[in-house]
């Protein structure tokens, strides 16, 4: 039998019980196996599974304590085809196996005994067994020998030797614990505040110098860990530079450095590294990921402002076929931020065009729409997106959300009540489902909906959320008299609707929504002090980005200007792509000085096209004011520099 009609399956090593490290080695050296068998073209698969504890909180491996016979290992090939044949995108997975690869490793000290069994799953029968000694001198040979061996017991053909990519052995049980990692990584197994996961990498690196494997291992472990669990950036781009110090830089650690740049909010820089995949020392091996890299750096240049390159660099990811929609998107926004709408609507439209469900695309255009107050054509987008099969749950409270921002009550509960259908046990829906039915006056309905979401994340959970819906059903009057006072807040007597919001938030003393209009009101009285007092109490318990961009204004005016760029870096932290907040954060970044700082993020406000004409008038006012007081600044510090010099001629 050919190598490529040969399908088989890996089950990780057994090993001691409580011996934690034999475990990890054992799941890592199955890897290894598994990739080698890869190389001469053996369709094959990894079984193994997790185990929940009983409070649910915590996901483990199964580790198996004793060597398997041919019977359990039949039994757990049946299972894991039952499993998967349930699931229709995961029935290739599976394929039907014919060869299952088990076996037992034990640490000896510093060595390992291993042994590989070769069972036939077809007929389930043992085909043989092959053993090693792993030891610090010769464990490559021992391990190439070991692989070898099973393989021919498989009848399979095999002409590449193994590599394990270190001359010593402590550094690759490191790089199998790094594998082993990366594994439970994947399946969810790990904690996310693991202090040391990164470490086996760094320690193979600094077991050996030449441990290039370290590098890679180490980029698939922060790959897995940090955009697909949650992990800290920060940390893996620390263990990142302590490798690459150690063994080196290739393309792909620039690559993946790049990407936690990104992920770090630094995307200046991040662009910086994906233009190296470009050209030069470590430039993309394969035209494919050197378009990735061209449009990874103008997805960075658009977040930073960059527009201009952004559009020259979607233009390059555009020639390559699996990227072109997604750089059209992207330039896209590049046109918008240029200022270019026509263009930028067009080119969403073109996305569209080839490709009819892309979410992306219809989120663009819904926002776009948005943004310019066409709520019928944005409306439509919002339709078409969520009847696509498959979208996340994020799109249907977006879509809910905006149906509601523009009372389109009966919209938005049908919008609502679908989410909950697509995503069961979803408290977000039925709050939102609850929101638009209060907003009709069917409160009764809307208690129900609270009281489901209120079972599906329970009271304490939701309460910031549902405390203002639960009153509005309860108590209609009291969201009737905040409509109102709301309505004449920005009017031309502040002074008579502050007394009517403090007798609201007498009433009901955790209505922070009145409490919020209530220190506006006190703002536009210019009641500094207890205007800064309603919404430092609001922010005792919450989160409200809204609260934090008042008190940047308001402690302007007390002339604590470091205290005002504190907040609104704070309004800018929780909601980036608010145009209103940058705009705000580039006002107070201007004021502390920071000049290049404030046009950045001034330009930035700007190519998010805002809605309201106050934000773009004050987009413009920063713009020129930071561009004028920058010019100055220029002036003084060429005139500081000329001067030092002319002082230095003279002695």
């Amino acid at each position: 039998m050919s190598n490529d009609k040969l399908r088989a399956a890996v089950i990780p090593l057994s090993s001691e019980e409580g011996d934690k490290t034999a475990a990890l080695v054992g799941r890592g050296l199955a890897l290894e196996f598994i990739d080698w068998l890869k190389l001469a073209k053996v369709e094959c698969v990894l079984l193994t599974s997790t185990h929940v504890d009983d409070d649910g909180r915590q996901r483990s491996l199964v580790n198996f304590s004793e060597e398997l016979d041919t019977q359990t290992v039949s039994d757990i090939v049946s299972m894991a085809q039952e499993e998967h044949s349930d699931g229709e995108d995961d029935a290739a997975e599976v394929p039907n196996i014919q060869i299952v690869f088990s076996g037992y490793l034990k640490r000896v000290g510093e060595t390992f005994d291993v042994s590989f069994h070769v069972t036939d799953a077809a007929g389930a029968y043992p085909r043989g067994s092959a053993q090693a000694h792993i030891t610090a001198g010769q464990f490559g040979n021992e391990v190439a020998s070991l692989f070898t061996e099973s393989a021919k017991l498989a009848g399979l053909n095999t002409s590449t030797r193994y590599s394990p990519g270190t001359a010593r052995l402590a550094a690759w049980n490191q790089l199998m614990v790094a594998r082993a990692l990366r594994l439970a990584g994947e399946v969810g197994a790990l904690s996310n505040d693991l202090p040391d996961v990164f470490d086996p990498a760094i320690k193979a690196a600094r077991l050996d110098r030449n441990c290039t494997a370290a590098r890679d291992r180490l980029c698939e472990l922060a790959e897995v860990l940090v955009f697909e669990r949650g992990y800290d950036p920060q940390k893996a781009l620390h263990a990142l530079d302590d490798v690459t110090r150690l063994v080196g830089v290739s393309w792909r650690s620039v690559q993946v450095r790049g990407q936690l740049l990104e992920a770090l909010g630094k995307h200046a820089e991040a662009a910086k590294h994906f233009l190296r995949l470009l050209k030069g020392a470590h430039e993309a091996p394969t035209p494919e990921l050197a378009g990735r890299a061209a449009f990874a750096a103008a997805r960075a240049y658009n977040q930073c402002g960059k527009h201009e390159d952004a559009e020259r660099l979607a233009a390059r990811a555009m020639k390559i076929d699996d990227l072109k929609v997604e750089a059209i998107i992207e330039s896209g926004v590049a046109n918008l931020g240029q200022g270019k709408k026509a263009v930028a609507e067009r080119l969403w439209q073109r996305a569209l065009e080839l490709d009819p469900e892309h979410i992306g695309a219809h989120l663009r255009l819904a926002h776009y729409y948005a943004s310019h107050e066409e709520v019928k054509k944005a409306g439509e987008q919002f339709a078409r997106v969520t009847a696509i099969e498959g979208v996340p749950r994020e799109v249907y409270a977006d879509a809910a959300e905006f149906y509601y921002n523009h009372r389109l009550f009966d919209e938005a509960i049908k919008t609502a009540r679908r989410f909950a259908e697509e995503f069961p046990g979803e408290p977000i829906a039925h709050l939102l489902c609850a929101s638009a039915l209060n907003a009709l006056g069917r409160h009764d309905d809307a208690r129900k909906e609270l009281d489901l979401a209120e079972l599906c994340a329970g009271v304490g959970a939701l309460k910031d959320l549902s405390t203002r819906q639960r009153r509005w059903s309860e108590h209609p009057s009291s969201e009737a008299r905040l409509h109102a006072a709301a309505e004449r807040v920005f009017g031309e007597e502040p002074a008579s609707v502050a007394d009517e919001l403090g007798a609201l938030i007498k009433e009901y003393p955790d209505f922070w929504e009145a409490r919020m209009l209530l220190g506006i009101a006190l703002r536009r009285m210019e009641k500094w002090q207890e205007a800064k007092e309603q919404f430092e109490e609001i922010l005792k318990e919450r989160s409200v980005p809204a609260a934090d961009k008042e008190l940047t204004g308001i402690y302007s005016q007390l002339g604590e200007l470091a205290k005002a760029l504190e907040f609104a870096k704070r309004a800018y932290d929780t909601q980036p792509d608010d145009p209103e907040i940058v705009a705000n954060y580039a006002a107070a970044l201007l004021e502390n000085d920071e000049l290049t700082e404030a046009y950045k993020f001034a330009r930035r406000a700007e190519s998010m096209a805002p809605a309201d004409e106050v934000t773009r008038t004050l987009i413009q006012q920063i713009l020129a004011r930071s561009e004028s007081r920058g010019f100055l600044a220029n002036i003084k510090a060429a005139a500081k520099f000329v001067t030092k010099k002319l002082r230095r001629k003279k002695k």
